[in-house]
């Protein structure tokens, strides 16, 4: 460690680890984790060995000037790596998410709360991963892509257009599959609360227009139409 950081008492840093910046309460860091500066994690955290946050990120023109912030309660494993931004927007990673081993988050990148990331996602720069969404092993997102809350993207799969709350997509490119289903009943939501008109998602829903309206406010790219055969 330098001196540029900040630990509270509570966590558990193992010894070999080399970082800069500030962990909070009960975060436990890994064997040989790197850990760049400027840097702010949150409270019960675990980051596996040989996790990279903060790197500089993998532009060609502009140079790191962003910070990296981490909320709670999550769990980031073995060798991914996470880059600060460019200046645009901090990279963020709310809470209680689960990012599995060899995940690649690019400069810029918004991961919200409850996100689940399988082994070998991959994240071009910009994107944003909303509240809930599964990507699936290996699934890699192109740059300033949207994945709206509780959308699950299948193992494999390329994403070149926005994926709408509560969509299922798979394929190269990513298609419209069906509707997730899966995390409605946790949710309090039947299915019938999500009503497809004009190959878009609506609902009367207060909850799910909160999704959609969210997806709306970050899209960047085309929306992927919610039809079976696009």
């Amino acid at each position: 460690m330098n001196e540029n950081f900040k630990i509270d008492p509570s966590a558990n840093i193992h010894p070999s680890v080399i970082m800069e910046g500030e962990i909070e309460a009960n975060t436990t860091v890994g064997p040989n984790a790197y850990l760049k500066g400027p840097l702010v994690i949150g409270s019960n955290n675990q980051i596996c060995a040989q996790v990279m946050i903060g790197v500089d990120p993998e532009h060609k023109t502009k140079p790191g000037v962003g910070c990296v912030v981490i909320g709670d309660g999550n769990v980031i494993r073995e060798y991914s790596i996470i880059q600060r931004g460019i200046g645009e927007l901090d990279t963020q990673i709310q809470d209680n998410c689960y990012i599995m081993a060899y995940t690649y988050i690019a400069h810029d990148c918004l991961i919200e709360s409850d996100c689940i990331l399988c082994a070998r996602v991959s994240l071009a720069g910009h994107c944003h991963v909303l509240k809930g969404a599964v990507l699936g092993i290996a699934a890699a997102l192109h740059g300033f892509s949207t994945v709206g809350a509780h959308a699950f993207v299948g193992m494999g799969s390329i994403v070149v257009k926005d994926v709408p709350p509560f969509c299922v997509v798979m394929g190269n490119p990513a298609r419209f599959a069906k509707l997730h289903s899966y995390p409605l009943e946790s949710l309090g939501l039947k299915l019938e609360d999500l009503e497809v008109r004009n190959s878009c998602l609506q609902s009367g829903n207060p909850y799910v227009k909160e999704c959609i309206d969210n997806f709306n406010s970050n899209v960047r790219r085309k929306v992927l139409l919610i039809v079976s055969n696009e």
